[in-house]
């Protein structure tokens, strides 16, 4: 299965977000709060990538110095439902869970 590219979403309750994902970049937009957060892609093996916020829209808060933040993502699992990430960068050091969106 690829996950390069498709339609993805958080497992966790409190993240709502549909992630759109192409081969070089990633859209996150929370259907509740309208927040869209638009991201570039550069893959680094076939298991790991670097994302790199580019615009964030509707957030509540001035978001411009997240604005060319990278985040390191590696694939650390995946099933036929879904992977999960070891996601980190100066900020966050996260282990996330995401689900295919069919």
């Amino acid at each position: 299965m690829d996950y390069k590219t498709g339609k993805f979403k958080y497992v966790l309750k409190n993240r709502p977000e549909l992630i759109t994902r192409t081969d070089s970049t990633q859209v996150e937009i929370n259907p509740i709060t309208k927040v869209e957060v638009y991201s570039s892609i550069v893959w680094k093996s076939k298991c790991e990538y670097v994302m790199t916020y580019e615009t964030i829209l509707n957030y509540p808060e001035d978001a411009s110095n997240m604005i060319g933040q990278k985040i390191n993502v590696k694939i650390i699992s995946t099933d036929s439902k879904g992977y999960k990430v070891h996601a980190t960068s100066p900020r966050i050091d996260n282990i996330l869970e995401f689900r295919i969106v069919e």
